[in-house]
């Protein structure tokens, strides 16, 4: 298991782009840590407010209507909390995601396939940015969030490499706990 923990206070945390796309370090270094040790989401130092999970039925139906590569950390992710809302321990500092049988008709309301064609949103920070999973480049899902006006590609900042590193940070406070 990977787990993150703070970076020396000094070090930069400058954005740059690569590719079009703004890409901010984590102000995290990697360390390895078993499974056991990673804390559970509301155990991370932070707020989180659960919701139900969510049902087989719901993801079954969410599996057949999402881009093929969505990771299955994410389905099992829904599993413990289908939608809630709380703090994330990178920016924007707030994560609200979609409960499983929203979030087809909200890449679809939001007309996310035309304006961004290679994202798929899966939450927002119950504000003006979209959090989605990017098949633009890696094809393995970068989660980058973009502002809802305009939703530009240009303005996806990637913040973080996978759903597996983004989970991480969920229920941490946005200053950056330790998981």
């Amino acid at each position: 298991m990977v787990c993150l923990a703070p970076r020396a206070p000094g070090d930069s945390v400058r954005p740059r782009r690569l590719s079009g796309v703004v890409v901010r370090p984590l102000n995290f270094t990697v360390r390895r840590y078993p499974l056991s040790a990673v804390p559970p989401i509301g155990s991370r130092g932070g707020v989180w407010r659960f919701a139900k999970p969510a049902s087989d039925d719901a993801i079954a139906a969410l599996r057949a209507s999402a881009p093929v590569g969505i990771p299955s950390s994410y389905y099992n992710f829904l599993r413990i909390t289908n939608g809630g809302e709380g703090d994330l321990g990178v920016d924007p500092g707030w994560f609200a995601p979609w409960p499983a049988e929203h979030v087809v008709q909200n890449n679809r309301q939001y007309q996310l396939a035309e304006w961004v064609p290679g994202l798929f949103g899966f939450g927002s920070n119950g504000g003006g940015e979209c959090f989605a999973f990017d098949f633009r480049e890696t094809g393995c899902g970068r989660i980058v969030t973009v502002p809802f006006i305009p939703l530009d590609l240009r303005e996806a900042v990637v913040i973080a490499e996978s759903f597996e590193q983004f989970s991480l940070f969920v229920g941490m406070p946005p200053a950056g706990g330790t998981v």
